[in-house]
């Protein structure tokens, strides 16, 4: 099973997550994890309140390969209180991936 994972660079508490920050707390979480391989993209997370107000933040999409469950659990639970967030959206993908 693959896992993407989609975290917002805004803190819950206020303020933003530098770059550097997301990185060294990702391979921490990662080594701590045994997660060997992921990859990052950024990407924009829009959300609409019942308002009607947008709020549109930068964020990231980290992938995971071949890696289980339980593991990606830890790991979500790990990088939301390292960096300080609310919810990360964990979404599961079914596909055969070979490394060439």
């Amino acid at each position: 099973m693959n896992y993407r994972l989609y975290i917002g660079l805004n803190r819950k508490n206020g303020g933003k997550v530098k770059e550097t920050t997301f990185i060294n707390v990702l391979n921490q979480c990662c080594k701590i994890n045994n997660i060997t391989g992921y990859s990052v993209t950024d990407c924009n997370g829009y959300y609409i309140y019942n308002n009607g107000d947008t709020c549109i933040e930068k964020s990231k999409v980290v992938l995971l390969v071949g890696v289980e469950k339980d593991t990606v659990l830890k790991a979500v639970e790990y990088l939301k209180k390292e960096l300080n967030q609310e919810s990360i959206m964990l979404e599961s993908v079914t596909s055969d991936f070979v490394f060439l």
